[in-house]
């Protein structure tokens, strides 16, 4: 899975960088209205705010509002904002998987059964709604997918990324052993470039279940990946350096390891945007 997954997924408004104003009101405020249902505000905004508002991996009201599962502010966007709810963020992501992500069971039938949205859509990494549904921890509406709707839990997106994967990114434990006990669903996977759940979770920040991983599962903190990229180098990339320090301090991994390029977290770092941490990383590895 590209590292586009992560920059480009849908965050909280919370983590949403400054975005532009609309008619002097923060894109990250409408877009917040819209995942929480609040009409009394949006309904001051203009068509052209509600049109055009975005956040800066092409998220708009649409997959918001379906992220939060507010039908009504999809058929009050779609009815009298001129929204078109088949609109993709930069990665292909629509309201389906927004929904799924979710665990918003009631927009995904309305979607399907109302507006014709296809419940089998992929992204452009080829993520469908499962593996969305993992990514979110949303065990409810894995297990509706499955049973009322034919969805394989098995599916794997263009890199081989299944939904254990997924659940490890986000931090999602509960799934991860619901997946693993009565799934069968094997906690070892890795992707097409050698890529498993200890170094999904470093990437994803998630501490808690890399310690359940390593504790509990016997899962290798040290794997690397084919390009010899490990746990250090995948939180480095996703900006994680509580996990970083983790690493470090409490599990004896090294700082400076590199992958088989020669590249160390600090590239990783700054790969990933992340200049605060680069400058940490620097300050730790320096001789």
């Amino acid at each position: 899975m590209p590292y586009q997954l992560i920059i480009n997924s849908i965050l909280p408004a919370v983590l949403l960088l400054s975005l532009s104003a609309y008619s002097g009101v923060p894109a990250s405020d409408i877009l917040a209205w819209c995942k929480e249902g609040n009409r009394a505000e949006l309904e001051k905004c203009s068509i052209e705010d509600m049109k055009n508002v975005k956040d800066k991996h092409g998220a708009n009201a649409v997959l918001y509002a379906a992220w939060g599962g507010q039908q009504g502010v999809l058929e009050w966007l779609a009815d009298t904002k001129e929204c078109d709810l088949t609109h993709q963020n930069n990665i292909g992501a629509n309201a389906v998987l927004c929904a799924a992500q979710g665990g918003q069971q009631g927009v995904l039938e309305w979607l399907v059964d109302r507006k014709g949205f296809d419940l089998m859509y992929q992204d452009n990494d080829g993520t469908n709604a499962v593996l969305y549904a993992a990514w979110g921890g949303q065990q409810e509406l894995l297990e509706w997918l499955a049973d009322t709707k034919g969805c394989d839990l098995k599916y794997r997106d263009n890199d081989g990324v299944n939904a254990v994967l997924y659940a490890a990114l986000g931090g999602q434990q509960g799934v991860l052993e619901w997946l693993a006990d009565t799934k069968g669903f094997d906690l070892a996977h890795q992707n097409n470039g050698g890529v498993n759940a200890v170094l999904y979770a470093a990437w994803g920040g998630q501490q808690g279940v890399l310690e359940w991983l390593a504790d509990r599962k016997g899962l290798d903190l040290t794997h690397q990946n084919n390009e010899g990229a490990n746990a250090v180098l995948y939180a480095a990339q996703g900006g994680q350096q509580g996990v970083l320090g983790w690493l470090a301090d409490r599990k004896g991994l090294d700082l400076t390891h590199r992958d088989n390029d020669g590249a160390n977290a600090v590239l990783y770092a700054a790969q990933g945007g992340h200049r605060v941490l680069k400058e940490w990383l620097q300050k730790q590895t320096q001789p």
